[in-house]
């Protein structure tokens, strides 16, 4: 669930009704974590998004842009920072500097990471 904190008003956003304090719940039925998860599954020009409003209520809204580069017109809350529970000897993430220990920091940093990066488990054997 991600909550959005401004709402555009000429936007597709604003068209539609959402409001500040509104809750993204899920994308083509797929829920949504954190900002990583809302750009990838709203790139498309159509595509379906559960809201949960102030009010409690739930809507299913079915977006089609004539655009897919139009924006949503939707802030959101920041983001929360999860922290990775391995203590790999090789890993990248603990040792970028200035980075978070986050397993999703790769994806928007560009940061390497070792084959652990995600799992809570043992590292997968070598090739």
């Amino acid at each position: 669930m991600i909550r959005v904190t401004h709402v555009h008003p000429d936007s597709i956003g604003g068209e539609i009704g959402l409001l500040e304090g509104s809750e993204l719940l899920a994308v083509n039925d797929r829920p949504l974590d954190d900002f990583l998860d809302w750009e990838l599954l709203t790139a498309d020009d159509r595509f379906d998004l559960l809201v949960r409003q102030p009010t409690g209520e739930e809507i299913l809204f079915d977006i089609e842009r004539p655009d897919d580069a139009i924006p949503m017109g939707v802030t959101l809350a920041p983001p929360h920072i999860r922290r990775c529970a391995n203590r790999c000897d090789f890993c990248f993430v603990d040792g970028a500097q200035g980075h978070p220990a986050d397993h999703r920091v790769p994806f928007v940093a560009a940061v390497p990471v070792g084959p652990c990066h995600r799992s809570r488990g043992p590292a997968p054997p070598a090739a």
